[in-house]
C-alpha cells in the first residue's frame, strides 16, 4: 500500500507567497530601470538640442555680424542717396544762456571728445563716423547778442 499523501492548501501557502513577493519585486526593477533609461534618452534629447541650438545661435551671430559690417552698410546708405561729408561742411552749436528750468552740463561741446558707447549705439557711431556724419571738433558757440 501506499502512503497516503495529504495535501493541504497551508503548505503551498508560503512558498506561493514568496513567488509572488519575488514577482512583484522584479516588476517593480523593470518599471524603475525602464524609468531611469527613458529618463537618460531625456536628457541625452535636451544635450544634444542644446548643442544644435548653441551652433545655431553662433550661425547666427555671425550673419548678424556681417549684416552690421561697414562693407554692407554702405553700398545700401550710397543707394539710399546717403553720402559722405567734409567735416568742414559741419558745423555745431552750443547754446548759451539757457533758461534756468533746462539742466546744464557743461560749457564744452558735448562731442568734443569722442565717447565709447556700448552695443547699438557703438555700432551707429562708428558707421556715421566712417560715412562722415559723426560730430567732430568743429563746433561755434552761439549766445545771445547783448
Amino acid at each position: 500500500m501506499s502512503p497516503k499523501l495529504n495535501f493541504s492548501a497551508y503548505q503551498f501557502r508560503l512558498p506561493l507567497i514568496a513567488i509572488l513577493a519575488l514577482m512583484l519585486m522584479g516588476g517593480m526593477y523593470a518599471v524603475v530601470n525602464t524609468q531611469i533609461t527613458l529618463t537618460g534618452q531625456r536628457v541625452l534629447d535636451l544635450q544634444n538640442r542644446l548643442e544644435r541650438l548653441s551652433r545655431e545661435n553662433q550661425e547666427l551671430d555671425l550673419e548678424l555680424a556681417k549684416a552690421k559690417s561697414f562693407e554692407r552698410i554702405e553700398p545700401r546708405a550710397r543707394a539710399l542717396g546717403l553720402r559722405p561729408i567734409a567735416p568742414a561742411q559741419t558745423t555745431y552749436l552750443v547754446v548759451k544762456n539757457i533758461p534756468a528750468s533746462m539742466p546744464v552740463e557743461s560749457s564744452k561741446p558735448k562731442y568734443s571728445e569722442p565717447s565709447r558707447s556700448v552695443g547699438f549705439l557703438a555700432d551707429l557711431e562708428d558707421l556715421l563716423s566712417r560715412v562722415g556724419l559723426a560730430p567732430g571738433n568743429n563746433a561755434v558757440e552761439a549766445g545771445t547778442n547783448p
